[in-house]
């Protein structure tokens, strides 16, 4: 609940005032009244025990006020949505924050999503499968260091060595940067929208690291080319609920 101050519900103040009115009352005040009212209004949230529920899109414009024109709850955090998308499944029991409620996908929505991602990872396999790359020692090699130096994003790395195979460093500063700026991965969407370097602005020092970057950039393009149709049906389509949060809330499939 979002009020100024602190709170002070049930502190000795307010049971002196409500067992002693006569000589506490001056220690009854607005502030405390407030905390007390706001008490009341969450109260009635959690004897209600409505369940809303909403598209993912029309989240952040929900009016968690809940029909109050003083107060309001706090927004709840989206991380039980967003790691669905994410095809992480969420199988422990879900908790709360600072807010009564939590966000989560209703069971039919959950359902539908994981057997999206589960087709998603399917494709990507055969995709995988049929490049020739991931047979090669030198990309296999690639994607060791990169493991060792953390997460590897597979599209990233497969992009990035084959941009370089066609841009190799023997060749002279002004081969390489004609035919980087030539090449379909700088020319793609995703590149022009990243803080990438200006063509006037490849110099001898940055073009390899320019090279990897649009390498990079058009992995991810690649990637998004299978999970577009997760994150639209995810965030357009299916259908996520607010409930309050009662200890014993989870995905259920």
């Amino acid at each position: 609940m979002r009020i100024k101050g602190k709170v002070q519900v049930g502190n000795v103040p307010i049971r002196r005032v409500k067992h002693d009115r006569y000589s506490s009352l001056s220690k009854g005040t607005v502030c405390n009244l407030i905390h007390a009212i706001g008490a009341l209004y969450l109260l009635n949230i959690y004897y209600k025990n409505i369940k809303y529920r909403i598209k993912y899109k029309n989240f952040l414009t929900f009016d968690f006020s809940l029909g109050s024109s003083i107060f309001s709850v706090n927004m709840p955090e989206e991380e039980y949505v967003i790691d669905v998308i994410n095809n992480c499944q969420c199988q422990a029991k879900l908790q709360s924050n600072s807010s009564p409620y939590i966000l989560k996908y209703t069971d039919a929505s959950y359902k539908r999503i994981l057997e999206i991602n589960n087709k998603i990872e399917e494709d990507i396999n055969n995709f995988i499968k049929q490049q020739p790359e991931f047979n090669e020692k030198e990309f296999l090699d690639q994607i060791k260091v990169q493991k060792d130096k953390g997460r590897v994003i597979l599209f990233s790395e497969l992009c990035k060595y084959r941009i370089n195979k066609k841009i190799p460093v023997n060749l002279s500063f002004k081969e390489r940067k004609k035919l980087l700026i030539e090449s379909e991965e700088w020319n793609s969407n995703l590149m022009k929208t990243s803080v990438s370097k200006k063509e006037d602005e490849i110099t001898v020092e940055n073009i390899q690291e320019e090279i990897d970057n649009a390498g990079k950039s058009y992995g991810l393009k690649l990637q998004e080319s299978f999970e577009k149709d997760r994150f639209f049906q995810a965030t357009n389509n299916e259908i996520c609920e607010l409930v309050l949060d009662d200890g014993n809330i989870k995905y259920s499939v």
